[in-house]
């Protein structure tokens, strides 16, 4: 999805999302920055990468390996 705080934060909490990890490549947030601005809450886990397509600020939301197991 393109990079948008509040968007972001809406779709991580109408899923629970409580604890997220977060990476990087090319972005000038950083990821403690961005996980309090978040401001999570619930019992999910997700992990979060920040990159760019075509100049523009994307992030990928993944489930972290330990919960596809």
């Amino acid at each position: 999805m393109p990079f948008n705080l509040k968007r972001l934060r809406e779709y991580l909490r109408t899923r629970g999302v409580g604890q997220a990890t977060v990476k990087k490549n090319g972005s000038t947030l950083q990821p403690e920055e961005l996980i309090r601005m978040l401001r999570l809450q619930g019992e999910n886990q997700r992990e979060l990468f920040l990159t760019h397509l075509d100049g523009a600020p994307i992030t990928f939301v993944c489930y972290p390996p330990s919960v596809i197991a």
